[in-house]
């Protein structure tokens, strides 16, 4: 049967390590008369990945070992959240909804929230379609359940009324490497699986 992408990563064992990147688009002219820097930001951002294990025996290996050979390097995609960040600090509730389509730059308008709630705390996380996103200022609703998000990274394109999911929240990544490396190291038989990926933008 053919695979169908995304797909979703066994969910144990979970990784021990799972160090994040912030990939901006940023580029730096310097005068090497006066030092003076120009600064361009371009209309991009992403997450970077690099995910490890605890020594793994076979039975515990073989489904990762699985999921990886079933990705073909970069060409599959799959599902990806932060374990530690699956509950907002923020109240959130509601039934939360983009307010307006083909919004872009670092703010979304959005509606739906509880009225008059601090509905996300800075650092929380959320996802839209197949977005992950990180709230990087308190966000208080006004008397209506609207209200302005300050975000990372970059915006996509999303429809209008399109959910914001705030519980687990997962985004879409593609590993980085064609090769992956998933044998056992040495007598003890056990597996030492890692791998970096980048979100599939």
């Amino acid at each position: 049967m053919t695979i169908s992408y995304p797909v979703t990563p066994p969910s144990s064992p979970t990784p021990s390590s799972v160090k994040w990147t912030e990939l901006n688009v940023v580029g730096v002219a310097a005068s090497p008369y006066t030092l003076q820097r120009q600064v361009f930001e371009w209309d991009g951002g992403a997450w970077g990945l690099d995910v490890s294990f605890d020594p793994m025996d076979r039975a515990q290996a073989q489904p990762w070992i699985a999921f990886l050979s079933s990705l073909r390097g970069p060409v599959g995609t799959f599902y990806f959240g932060d374990e530690l960040l699956k509950t907002p600090l923020g109240a959130s509730g509601g039934t939360p909804k983009v307010k307006g389509a083909s919004q872009t730059g670092y703010t979304l308008d959005t509606d739906g929230w509880p009225n008059s709630t601090l509905v996300l705390k800075a650092g929380d996380m959320f996802q839209i379609d197949n977005a992950l996103y990180r709230n990087v200022k308190d966000a208080t609703t006004n008397s209506s359940g609207e209200v302005t998000l300050d975000v990372w990274p970059y915006l996509r394109t999303h429809s209008d009324n399109a959910n914001i999911i705030t519980s687990s929240p997962k985004g879409v990544f593609r590993l980085t490497d064609n090769a992956i490396e998933t044998q056992d190291a040495g007598r003890d038989m056990l597996w030492r699986i890692d791998f970096k990926a980048i979100e599939a933008r």
